[in-house]
């Protein structure tokens, strides 16, 4: 409803959008009940501006200089109305998950503390795979019938490199998006992750990778009733170090030497 608003203002010349963020912000919604009224008196309509707002004024005024005719504020209380009673819906179907959701509020806490994931995000995933992991044994199983690991397609003896499997794309979409806001927070686990593999794999596999070791994350948090871990961004510099120790030690114990470490 309010891209078709939009479209009516447009239509007649007027680009509050341009200068106003949210349209049916509150100085946006109070714009848009004077023009459904067809009072279309620019300097009169941008004294409605309120918060920042009030110093573009100017820039208002000029947004609003259309050909808002009686028909456009027809069209446009229209969409109004509309608006008004998806939004009840909304508001009622709102209330009524929070009802629906009470009794998994400790499970969606706990899925709330992992980077990139909400509580929207939570709840959304909670009603595709459920609370009970018992239908899958692994964690790989669980990545298989969510569709975020390689299909197994092999010929020959060799196997080919091929996209994800098809899976559950509902949960997937949800993933992508929770992965893609991931990485974007600094510190973590999931942004270092994403670095080191979009260097070598590229955007698009790096995301699938990381919302595959998310879904993984949420298996074992859900099978084994555990909060979320985070394992920090110089948890790969640790790995990193220990095993160039390892191997190093290795090298010189091939050479007959016994070695004893110690820190300095």
């Amino acid at each position: 409803m309010e891209n078709r608003a939009q479209k009516v203002l447009e239509a007649a010349g007027i680009k509050l959008g341009s200068v106003v963020t949210d349209v049916f912000g509150v100085t946006g919604r109070a714009i848009l009940g004077k023009l459904a009224d067809h009072k279309t008196d620019p300097a009169v309509l941008a004294e409605l501006a309120r918060g920042s707002l009030k110093s573009k004024k100017p820039q208002i005024i000029r947004a609003l200089q259309g050909s808002f005719t009686r028909h456009d504020a027809s069209l446009l209380k229209h969409q109004l109305i509309l608006h008004e009673q998806l939004k009840e819906r909304r508001t009622a179907l709102e209330s009524q998950l929070a009802d629906e959701v009470k009794p998994y509020e400790p499970l969606i806490s706990r899925l709330d503390e992992i980077p990139g994931i909400n509580r929207d995000a939570a709840i959304e995933i909670l009603g595709e795979i459920g609370t009970d992991m018992a239908p899958w044994a692994t964690d790989r199983r669980f990545a298989a019938w969510a569709g975020l690991c390689p299909g197994n397609h092999e010929s020959a003896g060799k196997r080919k490199n091929i996209g994800v499997r098809k899976g559950n794309q509902f949960l997937k979409s949800i993933l992508v998006q929770v992965a893609t806001a991931a990485v974007k927070t600094k510190g973590t686990y999931y942004q270092a992750k994403f670095l080191r593999l979009s260097k070598r794999r590229g955007y698009k596999r790096a995301i699938i990778a990381i919302a595959h070791r998310m879904l993984i994350a949420i298996y074992h948090m859900i099978r084994n009733d555990k909060p979320y871990q985070e394992l920090g961004a110089a948890i790969f510099d640790q790995r990193s170090a220990e095993s160039k120790k390892q191997s190093l030690v290795k090298q010189l114990e091939n050479l007959g030497y016994a070695v004893e470490l110690r820190t300095a």
